[in-house]
């Protein structure tokens, strides 16, 4: 995903930003089912990579693309690519 913020985010907070935007559309339930956890994260190119359960996928996506801000700063998430396992995103990510 594509991270585009008016102010610097480390890791942590890119996870309280997540955790935010899923809470905000699907509860604390929806927390859980999806279960996020940030594999990588770029600060410079404000690029991660996101785990969740398969069966949630769109919950996330569709919980990232809401948020418009985060502690009265403006931020917006893209979804870049999703796909079923890890392995399949490295392979992608070496031929490019």
């Amino acid at each position: 995903m594509k991270i585009i913020a008016d102010n610097y985010l480390n890791k942590e907070k890119l996870n309280s930003v997540i955790h935010f935007a899923i809470k905000r559309v699907h509860g604390e339930q929806g927390l859980m089912e999806i279960d996020p956890y940030i594999i990588s994260y770029n600060a410079r190119s404000n690029e991660a990579v996101i785990r969740c359960r398969n069966f949630s996928v769109n919950k996330l996506r569709a919980s990232l693309t809401l948020i418009t801000n985060f502690d009265e700063h403006a931020i917006s998430i893209f979804v870049l690519k999703a796909t079923g396992t890890l392995k399949s995103l490295k392979k992608e990510a070496k031929s490019q």
